[in-house]
């Protein structure tokens, strides 16, 4: 009985700390639009700084316009159209 009262308040605990460090916390959000080749995205991302939004929303909007891993390098290293915190 007494095994299975730590096992349940570990799970608990573990539970309590990956919802903390998921949820908690401040967050930022940030859109960047990209253009490579001709073609255009905007995403929106979160993350605990502005630098993490923005790299995150970067690879995620170059993910949808440039092909390959040549065009994907050298579209995020190119500079945003915009950069919008939310």
């Amino acid at each position: 009985m007494r095994n299975a009262l730590l096992i349940i308040l570990g799970i608990a605990a573990f539970i309590a700390v990956l919802t903390y460090l998921t949820l908690g916390g401040k967050r930022v959000r940030v859109e960047v639009c990209m253009s490579h080749s001709g073609r255009q995205a905007c995403k929106v991302a979160s993350g605990r700084d502005q630098t993490a939004a923005t790299r995150t929303a970067i690879d995620n909007a170059c993910a949808d316009i440039a092909f390959g891993v040549t065009e994907n390098g050298q579209c995020t290293r190119s500079t945003p159209i915009s950069v919008r915190v939310l």
